[in-house]
């Protein structure tokens, strides 16, 4: 994961590997709804909450703490696009250029391949750019 300082808002990027687990571990989560995950994320103040499901590096501080509240919350690893606001942090989950994979049907997952999310942070506005066309 990172923090990092953009124009002023502080985001923190982080790939989003333990959305798995907590997909896994509790109810009402899925893929479909990656926001869900994010919250659960940002109310534990920790990127991977559940222990034992994720590989963790042994590091004298815990890189997986959220130390402070981020602006703008950015994962990916769903495949799944994703925008909300929560507290006061925007949450987005980007989405990918990756067509469905066999895993990714077994499990019943759709992803959105082709769209960007764009955040235009003077205004705050996000908007999404579409690659693909619909039904391709």
């Amino acid at each position: 994961p990172s923090f990092l300082e953009i124009e002023g808002f502080s985001h923190l990027v982080y790939h989003g590997t333990s959305i798995d687990s907590l997909i896994s571990n509790m109810s009402g989560l899925s893929y479909a709804r990656p926001e869900g995950p994010m919250i659960e994320l940002l109310k534990r103040r920790h990127l991977s909450p559940i222990y034992g499901e994720n590989l963790i590096v042994p590091e004298l501080r815990d890189f997986m703490v959220i130390s402070q509240e981020p602006d703008v919350f950015h994962t990916g690893h769903v495949h799944k696009n994703a925008a909300m606001k929560y507290r006061g942090t925007l949450l987005v989950n980007s989405g990918t250029f990756q067509e469905r994979t066999d895993f990714q049907a077994k499990m019943g997952h759709i992803p959105t391949p082709g769209i960007v999310p764009v955040l235009e942070l003077k205004s705050g506005q996000l908007n999404h750019l579409k690659f693909l066309e619909e039904g391709l």
